[in-house]
């Protein structure tokens, strides 16, 4: 087959499917096809990465492609468009900036729109040090103000992302408010590519309200006040939740532990807890309907979604996630920051060398958060809690409300600033393999199944 009759689908759809999964192929090919063109090699890639086949033999050759003297040229936009995806799933930031200037604009606009997503991410994730450090900050500026401006003279005609990029470039540029009511305003039905779908549940602040519990079974509560909240669906409960439990008892620490349970009921008979003393909540709410995306989505918001509930029965709850461990400063809570009501991860967004600011879904960990039933942890885990329930209760959204969790505790963090005392945690009580490329992410957690 050569590279004329080689039929891909580029649907954005599909580019996402394809290069937003992590996971472990299903097969792999190690052929070289060594006779192929360029163009056709790059095409296969992506046309079996679609069916989660992993061409290991002619992964080397591409990767290589991308640096400012290893330009590839392609012979068609297709091939050009799949490469730009492939340096996306590799986070192959330096590449995918690299081949976005030795890009011809003519030859970008022949491109889909979305190809302009991919240059504003890698824009904003070219270097880590680009936020914290005056000279790099300027850099990151001229980089943004640069994108924003070559995509809104190629892609002339799309004026709500243009709209969309400038509140970006102002919000990193420490305009939170004024980009925010600019990001609420982004079209629902906007195409976007990667993590920039996350604008869809960026909201003002929600008025207060209880969320319903309508479809909460309580099976039972630790006895432990401090206790460890973690939300899981059936898959991640079978693949990671022993290792992590075993993490957390080698810690021979006092906290128990309470499982949010999406739709399942865990069995437990047997199992050795190792003196931790577990409380486990059945989630009944409808996900069968739904896409596998908002599925994930729901599960990880959970806890949050819920945690005033969890407040109103223990004295302090750590939340993070399954498919990792938990460390030794675990035992360091309880006398860090007496005071404080929320103990945050310092993230990037905390640090007071910064100089820019990460966009809102990356600007808090959503793993390593710590709650206390003190008026003002109330109050922003109600918070939180409402912001939540507002963004599923839209639902207006092409297969998932990405980043939920994230824009629910930055924007709550931002409103309850005034109301809430918050403390920063230096070091990690929850670690996590976090290697996100295509066919990677999972091999990285081997250690953890």
């Amino acid at each position: 087959m050569d590279q004329n009759t080689l039929r891909i689908d580029q649907s954005l759809e599909a580019l996402q499917k394809c290069y937003t999964y992590s996971g472990e192929p299903a097969e792999v090919d190690d052929r070289l096809y060594a006779d192929k063109s360029l163009d056709w090699k790059m095409l296969h890639y992506g046309q079996c990465a679609r069916s989660r086949i992993f061409c290991e033999g002619i992964f080397p050759e591409l990767i290589q492609f991308g640096t400012p003297d290893t330009i590839p040229v392609f012979q068609s936009h297709a091939a050009l468009v799949e490469f730009f995806w492939f340096l996306f799933g590799q986070k192959a930031w330096n590449k995918l900036y690299a081949m976005f200037t030795a890009t011809a604009p003519e030859t970008l606009a022949a491109l889909p729109v979305e190809v302009a997503d991919l240059y504003m991410l890698t824009c904003l994730r070219l270097n880590r040090k680009d936020y914290i450090t005056e000279e790099g900050s300027a850099a990151l500026f001229r980089r943004l103000d640069r994108a924003c401006a070559e995509i809104a003279r190629i892609w002339p005609q799309d004026t709500a992302r243009k709209a969309y990029f400038d509140a970006i470039r102002a919000h990193v540029g420490g305009d939170i408010a004024g980009a925010r009511r600019i990001f609420v305003d982004v079209p629902q039905d906007i195409r976007l590519a990667g993590p920039l779908r996350a604008v869809g549940s960026v909201l003002p602040r929600p008025k207060p309200h209880a969320v319903s519990e309508n479809g909460l079974e309580i099976l039972s509560m630790s006895s432990a006040r401090n206790v460890i909240l973690i939300s899981l669906d059936k898959n991640y409960y079978d693949t990671y939740f022993e290792k992590f439990l075993v993490s957390l008892t080698a810690q021979q620490a006092t906290w128990g532990l309470h499982l949010h349970c999406i739709g399942f009921t865990p069995d437990l008979r047997g199992m050795e807890t190792g003196g931790i003393s577990l409380g486990v909540t059945v989630d009944r709410t409808e996900i069968a309907s739904k896409s596998v995306e908002w599925n994930a989505a729901y599960s990880a918001c959970a806890r949050y979604l819920y945690a005033a509930t969890y407040l109103r029965i223990y004295s302090q709850i750590l939340i993070c996630d399954v498919d990792g461990q938990i460390t030794p400063r675990l035992h360091d809570i309880d006398r860090l920051h007496p005071d404080a009501d929320v103990l945050m991860f310092a993230t990037l967004f905390f640090s007071p060398e910064k100089r820019a600011n990460p966009l809102p879904w990356n600007a808090v960990s959503a793993s390593d958060m710590v709650l206390r039933a003190s008026p003002g942890g109330a109050a922003f885990a109600g918070g939180v809690g409402s912001y939540l329930d507002t963004v599923f209760a839209q639902g207006a959204f092409h297969s998932a409300p990405w980043f939920a969790d994230q824009n629910a505790l930055f924007y709550c963090y931002v409103d309850f600033l005034e109301e809430v005392v918050f403390a920063r945690l230096h070091a990690r009580v929850f670690t996590q393999a976090m290697d996100w490329r295509q066919f990677f992410g999972t091999t990285s957690k081997k250690g953890l199944t």
